[in-house]
């Protein structure tokens, strides 16, 4: 998975990966992990609530920050914005549609601190409402963030500095 090569997870069978012309080897991979949050399918969605899925620090301030960024994406699982928050999502996310999964897996990383956001091909799998939320807070986060997705699908209206195709 090229999520594990960047995060040095795994190194590459053969040759090496470079970050602004610098080999991944002179990299610290904790600085590499503690900077950088993944949003994939492959990243399991763990607690047993919506809010215990998504932030890491169980605190009022957190859940306030998680009901603004609710309110802001449009995405409600329920009537209520505190039954959502409480929400049982069941394990990895079980009792979710893949819509709300990806969701979910998008609200986690907008609420960690983390500089770089490493997205895999999930954009597509969004209602076209959710898609357009989820891609205008990736346009305003990019001014102060690195995002790099990996994706066979184009987003017109995703702004990007640099694409790349393999």
């Amino acid at each position: 998975m090229v999520f594990d090569l960047f995060q040095k997870k795994k190194q590459p069978d053969k040759g090496y990966l470079l970050s602004d012309q610098i080999s991944q080897d002179e990299y610290n991979a904790f600085e590499i992990r503690k900077n950088t949050t993944v949003i994939s399918l492959e990243v399991p969605l763990i607690g047993s609530t919506l809010f215990k899925a998504v932030s890491y620090r169980r605190s009022e301030k957190n859940r306030e920050k998680l009901r603004q960024l609710i309110k802001e994406l449009n995405f409600n699982l329920t009537q209520s914005l505190e039954d959502t928050l409480n929400f049982k999502i069941g394990d990895f996310g079980s009792n979710l549609p893949l819509n709300d999964r990806i969701m979910l897996l998008f609200i986690r990383a907008f609420m960690t601190q983390k500089k770089i956001l490493l997205i895999d091909d999930v954009l597509h799998y969004l209602s076209q409402e959710h898609q357009e939320s989820i891609v205008d807070k990736l346009n305003a986060l990019s001014l102060n963030k690195t995002i790099i997705i990996f994706s066979k699908n184009s987003i017109p209206s995703l702004h990007v500095t640099k694409k790349i195709s393999l």
